[in-house]
């Protein structure tokens, strides 16, 4: 009582001047812990929230029972918070498996990798993390094909400078064109010698700690198709050779090509992560994933402080159940309070957002791809004959998709106003 009285009395009487001041640095603050990035690090996965059910419980249920060398498949919708996902899991795995976080980015490019890029990847990192733990003694001759490939003498003396010359390895693979050409005509030739490495590491690791190497490569998702379908379709062996639990990400578009069902069975077992479900096909709204959103917000700053009454709401519905989308929107209301500083962020100030994103959207949308789009929201489906609008769709956000009992479709809220649709009882102001 005290507090809101003091609070009142504050807002009487402080100036103008200073009251601006107090809300932009609230603002400032609230605005620093939106990253729109994924959450990787210990101190940041302390904002994390569970967005994908039971899926993770089931996942290390089944490899705690299983002492297997399976390889497994996560996909999901640009924006549903894959990587936070598996470096949480990677965070929880890490008690009972020694678990080696790596990007495809750092040795290729998304729309020009190979699945012998993939490969080395792996026998580098495992090899790093061999050094890491003072265990280069350890690594043997499985290192002298790595130095085959930079046409360098063998390190085995500076632990340091091995990692470092595995690092420069990766540098040429991704920003040398001559040097990857050669790299990949001498591991097409040698991949037993590659296999190898990845082996011997992986055991060693395994004796040493007794912790059995899960390996998570990420932002393979970020894959385009043509490059996706070869990797994982026509190379699909070579994913599966080395003897060692691997985790790939995978595009959502491969994961509804005509290709996914000739492959899915050979990999132990393909997580579809979902979006966090804010309405049902009917249009109303779900009031767990609601929850989970605002759950979200709440973790980094106190939304009531922030917020004017329902307008976090009204946010979150717009967002689709779209993780990244929700990070983004509650950092531009920010941005915009820091601009015109006041208490909290108000309706005018959500609307002034979303009339920025409808913009952009607008920009991508012609004549039928709005016919596409406004059949999709009519029948919760995707005419499949019209693929390389589905893609596209996919990768844009504009069409987002949920799964509740069954899998199915519906266009990003942001769509609706600007398609001529009309909003429905669950989405009304």
């Amino acid at each position: 009582m005290w507090q809101s009285i003091r609070k009142k009395y504050d807002d009487l009487f402080t100036p103008e001047e200073e009251k601006a001041k107090r809300y932009k640095n609230k603002f400032t603050e609230a605005f620093s812990k939106f990253p729109v990035k994924p959450l990787t690090t210990e101190e940041e996965l302390k904002f994390y929230v569970s967005l994908t059910g039971d899926i993770f419980k089931d996942f290390q249920a089944y490899l705690n029972l299983n002492q297997d060398t399976g390889k497994y498949l996560v996909t999901g919708q640009n924006g549903c918070g894959k990587t936070t996902e598996l470096h949480y899991w990677g965070s929880k795995l890490d008690e009972n498996y020694t678990v080696i976080m790596c990007s495809l980015l750092n040795i290729a490019e998304e729309n020009e990798a190979d699945v012998k890029d993939i490969l080395l990847l792996i026998g580098i990192r495992l090899i790093q993390v061999l050094v890491e733990m003072d265990l280069a003694a350890s690594v043997g001759k499985s290192i002298e094909f790595f130095y085959q490939l930079l046409e360098q003498n063998v390190n085995h003396e500076d632990p340091e400078q091995l990692s470092s010359d595995l690092n420069l390895l990766c540098l040429k693979m991704k920003s040398e064109p001559v040097s990857r050409k050669t790299i990949r005509e001498k591991m097409e030739t040698n991949l037993a010698l590659v296999y190898k490495a990845i082996d011997s590491a992986a055991q060693e690791l395994w004796q040493a700690t007794d912790k059995q190497p899960i390996v998570i490569i990420d932002d393979m998702e970020k894959l385009a198709l043509e490059p996706a379908v070869e990797i994982f379709y026509q190379n699909k062996d070579k994913l599966l050779t080395p003897v060692c639990r691997i985790i790939y990400t995978m595009p959502l578009m491969l994961y509804y090509s005509d290709q996914f069902i000739y492959f899915r069975n050979k990999f132990a077992d393909y997580f579809p992560l979902p979006l966090v479900r804010i309405y049902d096909k009917d249009n109303k709204e779900f009031g767990k994933g609601m929850d989970l959103f605002d759950k979200l917000v709440n973790k980094r700053i106190k939304a009531a402080d922030h917020f004017e009454e329902e307008v976090l709401n009204d946010l979150i519905i717009r967002t689709g159940g779209n993780v990244t989308d929700l990070i983004r929107l509650v950092q531009e209301c920010c941005f915009m309070r820091i601009q015109k500083p006041k208490a909290k962020i108000d309706r005018e100030v959500l609307d002034a957002v979303m009339k920025k994103w409808k913009q952009k959207i607008y920009k991508l949308l012609d004549p039928k791809s709005r016919s596409i789009l406004k059949k999709v929201y009519l029948t919760k489906q995707f005419d499949q004959d019209k693929l390389a609008y589905f893609y596209l769709f996919l990768n844009e956000k504009l069409i987002l998709e949920q799964q509740d009992h069954d899998e199915w479709f519906d266009i990003h809220p942001v769509l609706r106003e600007l398609l001529g649709l009309p909003e429905e009882p669950g989405f009304e102001d």
